[in-house]
């Protein structure tokens, strides 16, 4: 697909963190399967008009100010901050009234990835709810851009710690893409993420309930959202990420790529 310096740059690779991000430009996928992007997901998929995120909780409070009548979402420690309508819950988005709201989401790691990715040429959120439209997607758009595709890990600690669900999320999509795209070139943390899905994949929700933050969620009364994320292509909606006329991030459901 795309040649970078003097050697040719994979076409699909996958960041565990945010630091290991590749200097190249590409077509970026944010992955934060426990929860952010399952949550932006299945938002936008119920109806919700567009999602603002937010990298802090003082920046989120702005916004909402800034934008009245969204609704605020979010966490810190698993849990909605005091005063969010909701918390960073796809279950909460999946019963929930948002169909036509606007929503500032903020979390502790995925909305983060989002201002980092930002630059990028095209920015979309991916996890294993939409792991094939977000790869169709992602596919549809860097060919043509003659770009690689980068698959984001948002990881934990603000992205200074590996998120194994990240990477489980990120193999799913790679393999997806594959299945789009046979020819792609996967780099090392890719065939890894490969792997850890293909080993994960007889049974998704005990592996995401096994790893690290799905025990933390878990404990806090969220294995129910745990369970969800774990579900394989439920949605067609992929996130992507835009400004609006006043320069504000948001994502909106991005549109179908011809078949």
């Amino acid at each position: 697909m795309a040649e970078h310096g003097q050697g040719r740059c994979p076409d699909l690779l996958v960041a565990p963190l945010a630091p290991l991000l590749p200097s190249v430009e590409a077509v970026a996928v944010a992955i934060d399967v426990l929860r952010a992007s399952s949550t932006a997901t299945v938002a936008l998929a119920r109806g919700a008009r567009e999602i603002v995120p937010a990298a802090s909780v003082p920046q989120a409070r702005r916004l909402r100010r800034r934008l009245p009548g969204y609704l605020l979402m979010g966490e810190r420690g698993g849990l909605p901050p005091p005063g969010f309508d909701l918390g960073n819950s796809p279950l909460e988005a999946l019963r929930a009234p948002i169909a036509g709201r606007g929503i500032v989401l903020t979390t502790s790691n995925g909305t983060r990835l989002l201002h980092r990715l930002a630059p990028a040429p095209a920015v979309m959120v991916g996890c294993l709810l939409n792991r094939s439209a977000v790869a169709r997607q992602a596919v549809a758009l860097a060919g043509p851009l003659g770009l690689p595709i980068v698959l984001a890990c948002a990881g934990e600690g603000a992205g200074k710690r590996l998120a194994l669900e990240d990477i489980i999320g990120a193999g799913a999509i790679a393999e997806a893409a594959l299945a789009v795209e046979p020819s792609l070139s996967l780099d090392e943390w890719a065939r890894l993420a490969l792997l850890a899905y293909r080993a994960a994949r007889g049974d998704l929700a005990a592996a995401l309930a096994a790893t690290a933050h799905g025990r933390d969620l878990t404990a806090l009364g969220l294995g129910d959202d745990v369970a969800y994320c774990a579900r394989l292509d439920e949605w067609d909606t992929v996130p992507l990420l835009g400004r609006d006329t006043e320069g504000i991030l948001a994502l909106r459901p991005a549109p179908q790529p011809p078949p």
